[in-house]
């Protein structure tokens, strides 16, 4: 996702958080090179959930990279009254300053708030004298296919990880976008090893494909800031 602000432009790219021990390792190592290539590095903890082996697990790895970022607790919002207790703790107990150096965000993304002080924030350490790449009206560095692609992977796996092999690929034959509205209908081939695999990713009745379309929906309407329709066949190759 590209933000542009006054006087600076900001490319923030979401890699995978608590599940990266989960996802298969080559999967995951992508994701570590990407924060390793990046200027900073945001770690977002669910603060309702709070501190988890999962969290533990990628903090550890940050240590073992050397990498140094921003603390962000979102979801601040549901802890409040007695419970806002709970969110100081937890940023005591996660805050470690070997990692984070520029303090802890408290934010809601859905309500929006803190959301400004933290865009002020990576706008003020943005470099400066680095000509920007890209226009201001750019929402995203990636194709509108890859963007679908890389969706629709990441879904696949947050929901397959154990049982489907890296080998399964995402290929996306369709894609149309109305000059009019900008709505996006998009077709896609997920193609595993065999029928048994076809099998397990469509699931009973298609209930398994179908959370995978509706959840990789959701997150390109998000991305693209309209209306997709999505449509995944599930083929053995």
């Amino acid at each position: 996702m590209l933000r542009s602000l006054v006087g600076s432009e900001m490319c923030i790219r979401d890699r995978f958080g608590p599940e990266a021990k989960k996802i298969p390792a080559l999967l995951s190592k992508e994701s570590w090179q990407a924060a390793g290539d990046a200027d900073s590095v945001m770690v977002v903890v669910d603060a309702a959930r709070g501190m988890c082996h999962e969290l533990e697990f990628v903090m550890e790895e940050l240590r073992k990279s050397e990498l140094k970022g921003r603390l962000v607790l979102n979801k601040a919002d549901l802890l409040r009254g007695a419970q806002r207790e709970r969110l100081l703790v937890l940023a005591d107990q996660i805050y470690d300053q070997s990692i984070f150096t520029n303090g802890c965000f408290m934010t809601s993304a859905l309500k929006g708030q803190h959301v400004e002080e933290l865009e002020e924030e990576l706008s003020a350490s943005a470099i400066v004298g680095q000509a920007w790449e890209f226009d201001p009206e750019t929402l995203s560095t990636s194709s509108l296919d890859k963007t679908i692609s890389e969706t629709v992977r990441e879904k696949v796996y947050r929901r397959l990880h154990q049982e489907l092999p890296y080998s399964s690929f995402v290929q996306v034959e369709q894609v149309k976008r109305s000059e009019e509205t900008g709505h996006v209908t998009a077709r896609v081939k997920l193609f595993v090893n065999n029928s048994r695999q076809v099998k397990m990713v469509v699931g009973r009745d298609g209930t398994v494909i179908k959370g995978i379309r509706d959840q990789a929906r959701r997150d390109l309407e998000r991305i693209l800031n309209n209306s997709v329709n999505l449509h995944i066949s599930v083929v053995s190759g």
